[in-house]
């Protein structure tokens, strides 16, 4: 039976309500307070003058020095440089963010932007009037040698003639007039990606193997982008971070060993990467260009781009060639630091550091030598005959004993990819099959006498690791079973089918005559023989 409501029970149930409303006011009012306070405390006001970049989002980096432990109790210290992502809010709508596009440095298939835009996947390049857009060809780069239609490359007419860039679709000049037409007067509709971003506009072709990630494509971002900040070698002169990495055509930058993996998040543990997906989802909200986005800093790479110039296309089809030569004619870097591979020191030593190198190795005459041998022999393809491969062990061990030097014979297979590592970072001599393994020469420490020593079937060749040698300073040595050469101009790419079933180039019977190749090391450590030259000293 339920009991009516007096006036007592009415009383107390309004003063509860009462009691609550106040304290919640008194709450509230204190919390917005306390959290004004902070805000004038920490937050940079934003310049009204004009002088910096307008943006939608105002950005506060909060940046605390990572040092990560290893279980060892060693500290790993990343490439810091890379800010956290950044944290935004909102301020007002009204501010102008349709600024023009600005090209700030070039070579074929490497092009740094401010204030590039995309929409339904089209790049715009904004000028500020019509006039502009007419004499777009004259005052930018060809389109051709900038982006690219991102399919599989394949080596015929065909192919070819597809991956060249549709004009208004690929890649398109308009006004700010007609920018203000599709996203508002005030930029309404402009997503601004802050920070700074590398977009590397090529299919998964390549892009799932360590050499082509790593050591090809990402030295050709680490030079290019040092030079362009780099104020002519200038010491006053931080290289500003990189953001985030977009893989905007390949679902996945992942290669089987796990080292881009093992190399991008450890040493940049602080920068975003993307791929496909993200990139389409980029694309699906801007469908119909009815929305853009911004980015204020836009370090494009196109593979097909650079193959269309002179040293990537004529020379030795290595992407970073380009942007190498780029900062070598514009000199962005002194050419000594150029040549001596300085400009790569910051990422070498930060992944020596990573995989826990307890102190760093530089030669001197009185130093023993150090000769690694990075073996294919447990790999599927490309290997030396088995009675070469036991006679270079026996003749290379040999050699060390003699000497007083040492040396590592190594399976990659078998060892975690820290001692990887510290292997390559007390190492002097550098030799293998041409495969993956000698992509460890990136983190080879740079001395007169450091030296990659490239074993090919007869008459093969490749310029994978003599093009990235020669980037780095170090010599570079092409065996032929008792052969070889160092710097031939006219040497190029050949993959032979081989004879009587041995596989030839991709084969598991590559000849190699074992004493031949110790005397030629020790021949390059004490001066007798002229890596560049190829010919004996006497």
């Amino acid at each position: 039976m339920t009991r009516r409501l007096n006036n007592r029970d009415i009383f107390i149930a309004l003063f509860a309500v009462g009691i609550t409303y106040l304290f919640n006011v008194y709450y509230l009012f204190h919390i917005h307070h306390h959290l004004g306070s902070l805000a004038s405390q920490n937050t940079a006001p934003i310049d009204k003058s004009g002088d910096s970049t307008p943006s939608i989002l105002h950005v506060e980096y909060e940046h605390t020095p990572q040092i990560l432990i290893r279980d060892d109790n060693v500290p790993m210290y990343p490439i810091e440089w890379v800010q956290p992502p950044p944290r935004a809010r909102h301020d007002s709508p009204n501010q102008d963010i349709l600024l023009p596009t600005e090209l700030r440095h070039h070579a074929p298939g490497w092009t740094l932007f401010s204030n590039i835009y995309m929409a339904d996947d089209t790049f715009y390049i904004v000028l500020p009037s019509d006039e502009e857009v007419s004499q777009a060809q004259q005052k930018f780069p060809e389109m051709r040698l900038m982006i690219s239609r991102p399919l599989f490359a394949l080596n015929e007419p065909q192919n070819i003639a597809d991956r060249e860039p549709v004009d208004g679709r690929t890649m398109k000049f308009i006004s700010i007039e007609v920018a203000e037409r599709l996203w508002g007067i005030k930029g309404e509709r402009i997503l601004v990606v802050e920070g700074n971003t590398v977009l590397v506009h090529e299919p998964g072709q390549f892009l799932q193997h360590f050499y082509h990630t790593f050591v090809e494509l990402w030295f050709g971002v680490w030079i290019f982008w040092t030079g362009a900040h780099s104020n002519g070698g200038s010491e006053d002169v931080v290289t500003p971070p990189i953001h985030r990495l977009i893989f905007a055509r390949t679902p996945s930058w992942h290669d089987p060993a796990g080292l881009n993996v093992y190399l991008f998040r450890g040493l940049f543990p602080s920068m975003s990467i993307e791929n496909e997906e993200d990139w389409n989802e980029r694309v699906g909200i801007t469908a119909g260009a009815r929305r853009v986005f911004r980015f204020p800093t836009l370090l494009l790479t196109d593979r097909s781009a650079s193959h269309r110039g002179h040293w990537t296309g004529t020379q030795n089809q290595r992407i970073a060639s380009e942007a190498w030569e780029y900062v070598k004619e514009k000199n962005l870097i002194p050419t000594s630091s150029l040549k001596e591979g300085q400009w790569w020191r910051p990422v070498r030593e930060a992944v020596w550091r990573y995989a826990g190198v307890q102190s760093f190795h530089t030669w001197t005459k009185d130093k023993p030598i150090t000769i690694s041998y990075w073996s294919r022999q447990l790999s599927r393809s490309r290997k030396l005959r088995p009675q070469d491969h036991l006679r270079l062990v026996e003749e290379l061990d040999a050699l060390a004993k003699r000497k007083g030097w040492h040396f590592n014979h190594v399976d990659a297979e078998k060892i975690s990819k820290d001692k990887q590592i510290q292997l390559i970072s007390s190492t002097d001599i550098l030799l293998g099959i041409h495969g993956n393994g000698l992509s460890h020469l990136t983190f080879m420490p740079h001395s007169n006498i450091s030296t990659v020593i490239e074993l090919f079937y007869p008459t093969g060749f490749a310029h994978d690791y003599q093009w990235t040698s020669f980037a780095l300073g170090h010599g570079y040595a092409a065996v032929w079973n008792d052969t070889h050469h160092s710097h031939h101009p006219k040497m190029w790419p050949n993959y032979p089918n081989g004879q009587n079933g041995d596989g030839g180039f991709q084969g598991n019977h590559i000849p190699v005559h074992a004493p031949y190749v110790a005397q030629l090391i020790e021949g390059r450590v004490e001066g007798a023989v002229d890596l560049m030259t190829g010919v004996k000293n006497h």
